[in-house]
C-alpha cells in the first residue's frame, strides 16, 4: 500500500509530521495525508510524481500492485486433511477455461465488495 511505503520512508528520512513531509513534496497536508491513509484510493499521477521526487521513491515502487496475501490458504495448508482437499480443489480450478476463472473472481470480487458495506 502507497501509504505504508511513504510511512516506512518518512522514517528513514527522519520527518516527524505528514506537514514535513507535504512540504517537501510540494503538496497540502490533507492532500498526503489522504494518501498516506488510504482515502485516496487511486492518486493522480502528478501527486504520486511528487511524493515519488520529494521524498526519492522510485515511482514504481508507488506505482506497482501490492501482493496479495492469502492467510486463510495458509492455515488450511497446515491441516493434512483440508490440505488434500484444497490441492485437489486447485487441480480442478487449473483446468477450467479462463472465461469461467475470471467469472469466478469477478463473483468473489462483489462478495467482498459487499461484505465490505456491511
Amino acid at each position: 500500500m502507497i501509504g505504508d511505503i511513504i510511512r516506512r520512508r518518512m522514517k528513514e528520512l527522519g520527518l516527524k509530521s505528514i506537514r514535513e513531509a507535504a512540504g517537501r513534496c510540494a503538496l497540502t497536508t490533507q492532500t498526503l495525508w489522504s494518501v498516506v491513509k488510504g482515502h485516496t484510493k487511486n492518486p493522480s499521477i502528478d501527486v504520486i510524481k511528487k511524493i515519488a521526487a520529494g521524498l526519492r521513491i522510485p515511482i514504481e515502487e508507488l506505482t506497482k500492485e501490492p501482493e496479495p496475501t492469502y492467510p486463510h490458504v495458509e492455515m488450511i495448508m497446515k491441516d493434512p486433511t483440508a490440505r488434500a482437499s484444497f490441492e485437489k480443489m486447485m487441480v480442478k480450478w487449473s483446468q477450467l477455461p479462463e472465461e469461467a476463472k475470471k467469472s469466478v473472481d469477478e463473483y468473489i470480487a462483489f462478495v467482498l465488495e459487499q461484505n465490505k458495506k456491511k
